[in-house]
């Protein structure tokens, strides 16, 4: 009987922080990067949800890096676009110039 205690009262302890892991690792399969709640048990369970929590910071400072990045790759291609469509239009106008003004020669 008290064995039949015992194993129960481990098995709370060790179930709890493990069903939080899970958790987070099925929150971060579905794309949601949220830290857990940690157990302070003092063993590896503790560092295993530690660990956990440090990756989604990094793992979120990346993502919001490469969003960084893509948001200016982004400006730079309107940009060049925009100047692009500026040089095409100044060609044509060039191009239309030139065609008159080589009809009015002829």
């Amino acid at each position: 009987m008290v064995a039949a205690a015992i194993s129960r009262f481990t098995g709370r302890l060790l179930a709890r922080p493990l069903a939080l892991l899970e958790a987070g690792i099925t929150s971060v399969r579905q794309g949601r990067l949220q830290q857990i709640q940690v157990s302070r048990t003092g063993d590896e369970i503790e560092y295993l949800g530690e660990s956990f929590n440090r990756m989604i910071e990094t793992l979120a400072a990346s993502q919001a890096e490469i969003r960084q990045h893509q948001e200016l790759l982004e400006e730079r291609i309107r940009q060049r676009t925009e100047e692009l469509e500026k040089a095409m239009h100044g060609a044509l106008a060039a191009s239309q110039s030139k065609s008159e003004f080589l009809a009015n020669m002829s």
